[in-house]
């Protein structure tokens, strides 16, 4: 389905039906060698949102929706994953299956169940890997210019990818990293900039480790079984090829997921696209909440 530039949907939440606080509280956590830095915004008690980036950028990424769900009535969390942002330095690399106990610390430090999380690029492999190891705090996912986690096609890209690429990167020099990656992110001249600065502090050895965790999250053998979670997929008509193509595949063999097509948007959909991507965003987790009342009903009226 096609989702054309629109105003968040405010008018889904009735007026004086949540509090409208709005402040933003900055807070940290340690865990392996890393001070994880995260932010709280909205109402404390309402339904909690979890944001997370993807590799090379930062939590600035949803600086944009942050406003927009707190202004439909949701509790914001967003935080920078080690070694990204203010989450720097860290001890130990990122990978995928640290990032996902990083996710489980920041949800446990926000005490804040179940959860939407929404994954952007690489965090939508964290995502849907944290979900299938905690599905008792996700009511549902969010992935945003992702892939599905386990997909066999990958594998052979993934273990020559993860072979190749972060030795390269090592030697490469930093300046042509540094001018290739904005492009590839976004057509936005904008978004390209957050980009540029974004990835300004890091060096050739912070590419080389993300690269070769995105690779071996790509290998993913699906351990846990497939996600049982409801899941939009948000992809915009200028993304990559081949994430669109997996993307739409999945989605057509599991009733589980739908797919948004959000106009002149590419990978970075959430922020080039920010209004279309927030009323996505919020249509889907309204719906979540129809479907925890059905179930409470039907529970209620089996007892």
């Amino acid at each position: 389905m096609r989702q054309d530039t629109a105003q968040p949907r405010a008018r889904h939440v009735a007026s004086g039906s949540r509090p409208r606080d709005r402040s933003s509280t900055a807070r940290t956590f340690e865990r392996e060698g890393c001070t994880i830095r995260w932010w709280d915004t909205g109402p404390r008690d309402g339904p909690c949102v979890v944001l997370t980036h993807g590799v090379t950028i930062d939590h600035g990424t949803f600086a944009s929706q942050v406003p927009l769900l707190v202004r439909a009535g949701y509790r914001v969390v967003t935080w920078d994953l080690r070694s990204h942002g203010l989450s720097r330095p860290s001890a130990e690399p990122l990978t995928l299956e640290r990032a996902v106990d990083d996710l489980h610390a920041l949800l446990d430090a926000g005490g804040a169940d179940p959860t939407v999380l929404v994954g952007q690029s690489f965090a939508g492999l964290i995502v849907q890997a944290y979900q299938r190891r905690h599905p008792e705090r996700v009511a549902g996912l969010v992935l945003a210019g992702s892939l599905p986690l386990g997909t066999r096609v990958l594998w052979p890209l993934s273990a020559v990818y993860g072979k190749v690429a972060p030795p390269l990167q090592r030697v490469w020099p930093e300046r042509h990293l540094r001018r290739i990656v904005p492009p590839f992110m976004s057509r936005r001249d904008d978004v390209r900039r957050y980009v540029a600065e974004a990835i300004r502090p890091l060096d050739r050895g912070d590419f080389a480790t993300f690269t070769k965790a995105a690779a071996e999250a790509l290998g993913y053998r699906d351990r846990n079984g497939r996600s049982e979670a409801p899941t939009l997929c948000v992809i915009g008509d200028g993304e990559i090829p081949f994430v669109a193509r997996a993307t739409r595949a999945w989605a057509e063999r599991t009733t589980l997921a739908q797919v948004v097509l959000i106009d002149q948007a590419g990978h970075l959909v959430n922020q080039e696209n920010p209004a279309a991507f927030c009323d996505a965003v919020v249509a889907f987790v309204e719906g979540l909440e129809g479907w925890t009342r059905d179930r409470e009903g039907e529970a209620a009226g089996a007892s």
